[in-house]
């Protein structure tokens, strides 16, 4: 179980809350939360500050991952995103599948999957460095 951090409030973010929560993870929202006790944070794309937040939490916490969400699926917000150092990006609507793949795709999150037997074969990860990535093959 990962402990997830929801940076918006708007209704997207509920039904992702939700998917989020029937993976079995715990969702936190908030700004009193502390960056330490967290594996992941989920902040809006579509907020006009996105860059800015992503690069302040790659700032404060290098190795806590950030997944940008958004409403609307657009080829630039996504490298915006990526480029601002978050380590992926995904749009509404919301399925355990895909949350769970991004999840199983984190550092932080990753060894959570491979001990409940979740994780597929082969997962691409963000090697930390914005634009560039790995291919990491998960143990089974």
């Amino acid at each position: 179980m990962a402990r997830i951090l929801l940076l918006d409030t708007h209704d997207s973010f509920d039904v992702l809350r939700n998917v989020l929560e029937s993976l079995g993870h715990a969702v936190v929202s908030g700004q009193s939360t502390v960056l330490a006790s967290l594996d992941a944070v989920f902040c809006s794309g579509d907020d006009p500050d996105c860059k800015l937040i992503v690069k302040s939490l790659n700032m404060l916490r290098p190795s806590l991952p950030v997944v940008v969400v958004t409403a609307k699926p657009e080829c630039i917000r996504w490298l915006e995103a990526l480029e601002a150092g978050a380590a992926n990006y995904c749009s509404a609507p919301f399925s355990a599948a895909q949350l769970g793949f991004i999840l199983e795709s984190l550092p932080n999150t990753a060894r959570r999957y491979s001990a409940s037997g979740l994780v597929h074969s082969n997962v691409f990860a963000p090697n930390r460095t914005p634009g560039r990535y790995t291919a990491n093959r998960a143990k089974q």
